[in-house]
């Protein structure tokens, strides 16, 4: 029994997307069973960032609100600062599902897909300028290169390189506070 169901966008999204690609190409049943279940690790791994972020948007519009009611000054008592619980474990939690996303997406589904997997989630980008990220370089490598398929990954690789750089950066940061790693 999953925490998630197909009720979730992302689930029901990727979900759907899998079993359409898998139609479309002429993997064998095995390979077919391994890319639906890194599809329902990555789907449910995006809906427990999308919950850490909901859940964090609700409490700092929570604080917020009670901010701009003055339900912070206590009369007689001083003033009560805001505060969120647990803030850092919903923060590290939504960078550790996302980072793993990218990650996850490296692997199996890459291998399956593209013959090829990528262990780290800084495969998807370079924190060097002009520097192709190796995913990117990997797809213009195969023989097919000039693929619709391949190059529309290469697009997407391109289009998210930012906000790939800022997930990795962020959670790196997180796991190595005071390093050079984030």
């Amino acid at each position: 029994i999953s925490e998630y169901g197909s009720s979730n966008e992302n689930v029901a999204r990727i979900t759907l997307q899998t079993h359409e690609l898998t139609k479309v190409t002429n993997l064998g049943s095995d390979a077919k069973e391994q890319l639906f279940l890194a599809a329902n690790e990555i789907s449910h791994r995006l809906a427990s960032a999308q919950s850490a972020a909901l859940e964090l948007q609700k409490m700092v519009e929570d604080q917020t609100r009670q901010i701009e009611a003055g339900e912070h000054l206590r009369e007689g008592r001083g003033v009560e600062l805001p505060f969120i619980p647990s803030l850092q474990i919903l923060f590290e939690g939504y960078y550790y599902n996302l980072k793993n996303v990218i990650r996850d997406l490296g692997g199996t589904p890459m291998k399956i897909l593209y013959g090829k997997r990528f262990e780290e989630a800084s495969c998807w980008f370079s924190f060097k300028d002009g520097k192709e990220a190796d995913v990117s370089k990997h797809l213009r490598r195969l023989e097919n290169s000039n693929h619709a398929g391949y190059s529309t990954v290469r697009e997407l690789i391109d289009r998210n390189r930012d906000n790939f750089r800022h997930i990795i950066s962020i959670r790196n940061a997180i796991e190595h506070p005071g390093g050079s790693a984030g």
